[in-house]
């Protein structure tokens, strides 16, 4: 969010401001836990072949390099959950537009008896 331009946090409504706050929030805090993965398991995917190797013999050679062929088709995964999870906050941010929009005109919604239609509206938003 500190990346945007002024004139790109000006087109943004409220809604996206506070989805795009609670995304990278999320994402800093999911990081600050799991940035050790990085150098932790290659030592620990060493040190359980070897104890492996001294307890089973070379079979666990096959089975270290079959965590080593899993790498690439987990990185596959993830950009997959990348895109998705894209996808879905697109989705969120539309469904927050439409609600903070719906509570800020409130009184034109309950004066024309509108309630009924927008909340078709809100649940076709949110089926998706």
């Amino acid at each position: 969010m500190l990346k945007l331009s002024r004139v790109s946090v000006a087109t943004l409504t409220g809604g996206r401001i506070i989805n795009h706050i609670s995304n990278d929030a999320r994402k800093f805090d999911r990081a600050f836990f799991q940035i050790h993965y990085l150098w932790l398991g290659p030592i620990t995917l060493i040190v359980v072949t070897i104890l492996a190797l001294k307890l089973v013999g070379w079979p666990a050679l096959l089975a270290s390099g079959y965590v080593l062929l899993l790498i690439p088709s987990s990185i596959l995964m993830g950009k997959q959950f990348g895109r998705t999870f894209l996808k879905v906050t697109h989705i969120t941010d539309q469904r927050v537009r439409v609600t903070g929009e719906a509570v800020s005109g409130i009184r034109a919604i309950k004066m024309y008896a509108w309630e009924i239609p927008l909340s078709k509206m809100i649940k076709l938003i949110r089926r998706y």
